[in-house]
C-alpha cells in the first residue's frame, strides 16, 4: 500500500514542507484539490479527517455514495477505497492525514484508532455532523497544523504531532457525546479495531477466517458475528475486498501476466484467481485489462 510520503509527492508535491517525518499532513482544500485525488492509485496506508466548512463533497466510500456538508467531519481508515463524484464550486475544508505505520507506533494510537472506527460502527457511517461550535473549535487545530507546515518553522513536526494529539482528544470527547445510546461493548470495540489493524498486514497471504481469528486468540465463530455485527458485512468480504481492489491496481499499473498475480495475491491457480476475480467484478481478468483504464474504485 502507497504510504503519505508517497501519495503527497503524486498529488501534492508542491505542499511537500521542508524537513517534513512524513507523518502528518494537513491542508487546506477545495473543489479543485479533492477532485485531483481521483488520479491516486492503489490503497493507501494512511488515516484521515476531512472536514467540511462550506459546500458539499460527494464521494463513493467503498462502493456506497456520501454526502458531505458543512460541518460534517468525514473519516478514511487505512485500507478502503474513495472516490471523488462531485463538489459544489464553493467547496472548502481542511484534511489531516496520518501515515499508517506512525499512527500504529505513536503514543496516539489508541485515539487515532477510535476516532476513525467509531463513526463506522456506531454510526453506521465513516462520517460525523458536528454542532457548529465543535467544527469551529476542531478547524482551528487543523488551521494551526496547516500553518505550521506552511511556515517552515523549527519545531514544525513536534507542533504538529502535538496539535494532532489535542485535536484527536478533543474529537474523541465530541464523539462521546454523539454516540453515547448507541454503544457496543468494550470487548467488541477492542477487537475489531484489532481486526482492521490485521487485515491490511496479512490479507495478501492469508484468505481465510481462521487466521485472523487464530491471531486474536478467538474462534471463528466469534470474530464473524462480531465483524457481521459491527460492520454489517463478513470477515471474507473485508478480506475479499481489499484482495480485489489490489487486484485491479496491479492489472491496471503494471505488465505482470495473470498467472503471475494470481501468485502474487497468492491463489493456488490462475483460474481460481480469475473465477474469484469475475465473481465480484462481472468480468474476466483479461478482459478487465483490456478496457480503457479506470481508477481503482
Amino acid at each position: 500500500m502507497k504510504r503519505l510520503t508517497d501519495a503527497i509527492r503524486e498529488y501534492l508535491p508542491e505542499y511537500l514542507p521542508d524537513n517534513w517525518d512524513g507523518n502528518i499532513f494537513c491542508v487546506g482544500t477545495n473543489a479543485a484539490l479533492t477532485y485531483g485525488t481521483n488520479a491516486m492509485t492503489g490503497l493507501l496506508a494512511i488515516y484521515s479527517f476531512t472536514l467540511v466548512r462550506q459546500g458539499w463533497l460527494k464521494i463513493l466510500y467503498n462502493n456506497e455514495q456520501l454526502l458531505l456538508s458543512k460541518d460534517d467531519l468525514y473519516f478514511y481508515n487505512s485500507g478502503f477505497t474513495v472516490r471523488v463524484i462531485d463538489a459544489s464550486p464553493d467547496y472548502q475544508g481542511y484534511c489531516i492525514m496520518a501515515d499508517a505505520d506512525y499512527v500504529l507506533t505513536a503514543s496516539t494510537v489508541h485515539k487515532t484508532m477510535e476516532t476513525v472506527y467509531f463513526p463506522i460502527v456506531e454510526l453506521r457511517q465513516p462520517r460525523m455532523t458536528l454542532t457548529v461550535v465543535e467544527a469551529d473549535h476542531l478547524c482551528q487545530f487543523m488551521a494551526q497544523m496547516a500553518q505550521y507546515q506552511r511556515s517552515g518553522h523549527h519545531y514544525m513536526n513536534e507542533s504538529t504531532s502535538l496539535l494532532f494529539g489535542l485535536f484527536l482528544l478533543d474529537l474523541s470527547a465530541m464523539q462521546e457525546v454523539a454516540i453515547k445510546s448507541n454503544r457496543h461493548p468494550k470487548r467488541y470495540m477492542d477487537l475489531y479495531k484489532q481486526f482492521v489493524q490485521l487485515l491490511p498486514l496479512h490479507y495478501i497471504e492469508h484468505h481465510d477466517v481462521g487466521f485472523y481469528a487464530g491471531e486474536l486468540n478467538i474462534t471463528t465463530t466469534y470474530l464473524s458475528r462480531i465483524i457481521r455485527q459491527m460492520t454489517g458485512r463478513t470477515v471474507i468480504d473485508h478480506i475479499e475486498r481489499m484482495l480485489l481492489i489490489e487486484a485491479m491496481w496491479l492489472l491496471n499499473s503494471t505488465t505482470l501476466s495473470i498467472a503471475q498475480i494470481a501468485e502474487r495475491l497468492h491463489f493456488a491457480e490462475s483460474t481460481t484467481f480469475s473465477r474469484f476475480f469475475r465473481r465480484l467484478k462481472g468480468i474476466t481478468p483479461n478482459n478487465y485489462r483490456n478496457r480503457p483504464q479506470e481508477a481503482v474504485t
